[in-house]
């Protein structure tokens, strides 16, 4: 039953895609991530395939990194409860970070595909949402320094795998050769019961 019901599922995607008469696209971002607690840089890379006129269906892989650019190592003995820290930074008394990935499913809306404009034939803007399976993990550590004496005070460790909304995906490429364009991604998707915020650059291919 899984089988025939996953083999008509894909008939039907299938059939929809070569009625579609639209290419594909292969995409690529990267760029500033930022939450309320941190900031850094993402990844992400996604396949967009066209369902009706004006609508594609995008499953995205998304990469983010906001943790502390210092080298950090932390030991502590059991037997006499001593702790230790060696740091690029050794001042440093608070080290907070987070990191997440995600896998999604963006529907996309693309309006100016129904605008029959040949002032727009090289530009193409998508708007879109959708839904994610997000792993993340945080990390917040703080330290008490008495000379070269270093005592960890505090630690929290956190990581969750979960469905969350992907809240908006907003995307603007130029095509500047027959199947090559580049252009600007904004997202916002959910982190943590708040939102993790990217803007990045974006290359990608049709075919």
């Amino acid at each position: 039953m899984t089988k025939k019901l996953t083999f008509t599922i894909l008939t039907i995607l299938i059939s929809t895609v070569a009625l579609s008469q639209s290419k594909w696209s292969l995409r690529t971002n990267g760029g500033f991530a930022a939450s309320s607690s941190a900031n850094g840089y993402y990844f992400s890379f996604d396949i967009g395939i066209p369902i009706i006129k004006s609508v594609e269906l995008a499953p995205t892989f998304t990469y983010s990194n906001r943790t502390p650019n210092t080298l950090i190592t932390d030991f502590w003995v059991k037997s006499n409860g001593n702790y230790g820290l060696t740091s690029s930074e050794p001042n440093h008394t608070i080290e907070y970070g987070e990191n997440s990935s995600s896998i999604s499913l963006i529907l996309f809306f693309k309006p100016f595909d129904l605008l029959k404009s040949e002032k727009l034939k090289k530009h193409e803007l998508l708007i879109g949402t959708g839904l994610s399976y997000s792993s993340f993990t945080i990390f917040n550590e703080q330290y008490n320094f008495n000379g070269s004496v270093v005592e960890l005070v505090a630690m929290q460790v956190a990581s969750k795998n979960e469905f969350v909304p992907y809240y908006c995906k907003l995307e603007y490429n130029y095509l500047f050769k027959k199947n090559l364009f580049a252009g600007l991604v904004f997202s916002a998707n959910a982190f943590n019961g708040e939102a993790e915020i990217l803007t990045g650059l974006q290359f990608g291919v049709k075919f």
